[in-house]
């Protein structure tokens, strides 16, 4: 994926679909550290902390681990390096934007449990909501050829930590997830892919559509044709 961001700036992108435990994660940072010393991690701005007239406080983390589920990633100049805002002028007034000169960054949407708050009513038509986790997405980003090799070899280390031999399923209401074909976009950390093993009706990457689920169960945990 390309961006142009100027006249004579590209930006090139490289991401993953991702769906990873915190074990899985911690397995990744530690990759990523190897790979990038500097690398750093931090919350990213909410709308609400945007449009303050204070600048929101935000620590930068050598892990993802301290992190919410929207997280920057940055690469500090320095070892004790921390993030400055600055306020910028919008169409809508001021906002505070993360000052940061380097243009290899990028962002990592968690995955999150998915959480059921009570039981569906007997009305209730919609998609049936399994245990699970939703997918998440990971990407890094450069404009020059050093900063677009180094983001292409950080987002390969997902497959250290992480499988995409999966098993797209459809899953009904009342019935067991079906298959529906070998493979797809999600890479599934191995913590993950061992605790969808435990129980037949967990699903990775879930989502809705329509009345039904969608999601993503392990590829030897249910035998279809080719």
């Amino acid at each position: 994926m390309t961006v142009a961001t100027s006249s004579d700036e590209t930006q090139y992108f490289r991401e993953r679909e991702v769906a990873m435990m915190p074990e899985d994660e911690d397995a990744y940072c530690e990759l990523l550290r190897q790979k990038a010393p500097n690398i750093r991690f931090m919350d990213a701005l909410r709308n609400v902390e945007e449009w303050t007239e204070d600048p929101p406080q935000r620590t930068a983390h050598r892990t993802v681990d301290p992190c919410g589920t929207s997280v920057l990633i940055l690469f500090a100049p320095s070892a004790d390096w921390q993030p400055e805002l600055k306020r910028v002028p919008t169409r809508y007034g001021h906002a505070w934007r993360i000052s940061h000169p380097n243009r290899l960054s990028g962002r990592w949407w968690r995955a999150r449990p998915i959480a059921v708050a009570k039981p569906m009513p007997a009305t209730y038509r919609g998609p049936r909501i399994p245990p699970g986790l939703h997918g998440g997405r990971l990407y890094f980003s450069g404009v020059t050829a050093e900063q677009v090799k180094l983001a292409g070899q950080l987002i390969r280390l997902v497959s250290r930590v992480a499988t995409n031999k999966l098993l797209f399923v459809r899953t009904e209401r009342d019935e067991p997830p079906v298959p529906v074909l070998r493979g797809g976009r999600l890479w599934a950390g191995h913590h993950s892919v061992e605790w969808a093993r435990q129980a037949p009706d967990r699903i990775l990457g879930w989502r809705p559509v329509d009345a039904h689920s969608y999601g993503y169960r392990p590829l030897d945990d249910v035998q279809v044709e080719p």
